[in-house]
């Protein structure tokens, strides 16, 4: 199977840890992402470029990560 990575919206927090001051979150896209299958495999996607996985790796990507992988054909 054949799976598109698009990005994926990730919290992005941060604060200094001597003095515990914490900074607002904030949402950054995130373009490249290592993903562990089931499998034990595991497979870093990047955005925009279409990646061959087995058809069980594929499935579980796409049920578990929706907003995140397309199937192309």
């Amino acid at each position: 199977m054949k799976v598109k990575f698009g990005g994926v919206l990730e919290k992005k927090s941060g604060g200094c840890i001597p003095c515990g001051a914490r900074r607002a979150s904030k949402k950054v896209m995130v373009m490249r992402k290592s993903y562990r299958f089931p499998s034990g495999r595991e497979i870093t996607f990047h955005a925009g470029r279409v990646t061959e996985v087995s058809d069980t790796d594929g499935a579980w990507l796409l049920d578990s990560y929706p907003d995140a992988f397309v199937e192309v054909k």
